[in-house]
């Protein structure tokens, strides 16, 4: 998503406005329509069997998950732009969210070059315009470590490009579109290890980290080729070792879309350094519903060993205007993550996003349709879920099949119609103990199957289910 400038920002204190990091772009010009014709599942009709069979395979497995995560500003947890933390964190009681892509402050980190050298940081150099790293950055990653939540920061803009600080200047970045020149790498380099060493000295460790957030457009910083990109994480991990941070692991490339990945995955994952650096192919889910794409980066990560993270997991459409409070557009963002996991092998799946922009739950806490589509994927895919072959005699419905570290079975279906359908599960031993079905207008409802073991699935909705 691409970079949005707030107006207000209400701090204790000292501070009065700011620049918020950039949201991930999909477009670099997004289209002038709002989303809703591209956010809206549009099925067609398809021949319904009167009953349609899930059936999975417990011989065939595929990928190991890490669980469910997200993407999330920090601002809530401040108390700022109109949230209320004790109203919103109720995400973190209610949704087993397991790891965090954060949106941080770095707009606001380096406003200007702390010195000339990259190796040597000069720490009065950083938050010197507004100290909101420590205001909102950092409380909110010291919550974050003490609920076991695995940190990854993202990268979407560096320091100095705030219309709001009228003495900062774009001091890294450059041009148009805005690049950042190979003779400032480790200047890029020092600034996310120095947010990094921040960070965890003050009691948030942050493990994994990026280059850029989409780096293939200009959603805030473009670069101009694979091999670019791929010589700027050979600087970056300099930068990183050299201060003490050889345990961070990246991913990449992070592309905006899953389209035209194959590229990028070679030029980054053939170099040696960055192979073992890297700890997983990453790409956004944004534009495209071509299962060709998803299975080429899926080949992809297994010719080089690594697994795949959908870094940010949306529907297909534009990233602009998301709407969260529409059981439509919540529906598209769960077929999302079903592409991710089916297609492409993710083993992580991060929603964009949590809290914040597009929040899954509004300021005062009320629990949006993508809170519940959420939660149907989050609550029922547990770390070391291991997923299994399934297939459906009806095109329009989507089944994932988990096997759960503690011997049962988790099955998530969408019934991708426009009318009701029946389904039966088959190819698993046990029972259904536990059917939580969301539909438009009706959440969590839960349901039991008939004396045949069917079940009867709204139009457009999401079914959770636990097999014992």
């Amino acid at each position: 998503m691409e970079l949005r400038i707030c107006a207000v920002i209400l701090l204790a204190a000292t501070l009065t406005a700011c620049s918020l990091p950039p949201p991930p772009a999909t477009n670099a010009t997004p289209p002038a329509t709002a989303t809703v014709a591209s956010a809206t599942p549009r099925p067609t009709p398809s021949p319904q069997a009167d009953v349609a069979t899930v059936r999975v395979n417990p011989d065939v497995a595929h990928q190991t998950m890490d669980g469910f995560g997200a993407n999330c500003w920090t601002f809530p947890y401040a108390d700022d732009l109109g949230w209320e933390w004790e109203k919103v964190k109720l995400v973190f009681d209610e949704l087993d969210i397991r790891y965090l892509r954060l949106a941080p402050w770095l707009s606001w980190w380096e406003t200007a070059n702390d010195n000339d050298d990259p190796y040597t940081i000069n720490w009065d150099g950083f938050g010197t315009v507004y100290d909101i790293i420590n205001q909102h950055d950092v409380p909110f990653g010291r919550y974050l470590a003490a609920r076991g939540i695995e940190l990854t920061v993202g990268v979407w803009n560096f320091g100095g490009v705030s219309d709001q600080c009228p003495t900062c200047t774009d001091w890294l970045a450059r041009g148009q579109p805005r690049r950042i020149p190979p003779d400032l790498y480790p200047e890029m380099g020092e600034s996310i290890a120095s947010y990094i060493l921040h960070m965890r000295r003050q009691g948030a460790p942050i493990r994994f980290a990026e280059v850029q957030n989409e780096p293939d457009i200009q959603a805030a910083i473009q670069y101009p080729s694979p091999e670019a990109l791929r010589d700027a994480g050979r600087v970056l991990i300099q930068v990183l070792d050299h201060h003490g941070l050889s345990d961070v692991l990246l991913h990449a490339p992070n592309l905006h879309s899953p389209k035209d990945n194959l590229r990028w995955i070679e030029a980054w994952f053939t170099d040696e350094t960055l192979r073992a650096r890297t700890a997983a192919v990453s790409y956004h889910t944004w534009w495209s519903e071509d299962r060709r794409n998803y299975e080429a980066i899926r080949d992809a990560a297994r010719r080089f060993g690594k697994p795949v993270w959908a870094t940010e997991a949306g529907y297909s459409g534009s990233a602009t205007d998301i709407d969260p409070t529409r059981w439509l557009t919540a529906f598209g963002f769960a077929e999302a993550y079903y592409r991710a996991i089916a297609w492409s092998d993710a083993t992580r799946v991060y929603h964009w996003s949590l809290l914040g922009f597009d929040g899954a739950v509004g300021k005062q806490g009320e629990r949006y349709p993508m809170f519940y589509a959420l939660k149907h994927f989050a609550n029922f895919i547990p770390p070391d879920a291991v997923r299994l072959e399934t297939e459906s005699d009806d095109a329009r419905i989507r089944a994932l099949a988990f096997r759960r570290p503690d011997g049962a079975h988790s099955v998530i279906v969408l019934n991708g119609n426009r009318a009701p359908q029946t389904i039966r599960l088959s190819g698993l031993d046990g029972e259904i103990s536990q059917a939580i079905v969301s539909s438009d207008g009706n959440y969590e409802v839960t349901v039991a199957p008939g004396p045949d073991g069917a079940l009867a699935l709204p139009p457009l909705s999401i079914t959770s289910l636990v097999v014992r």
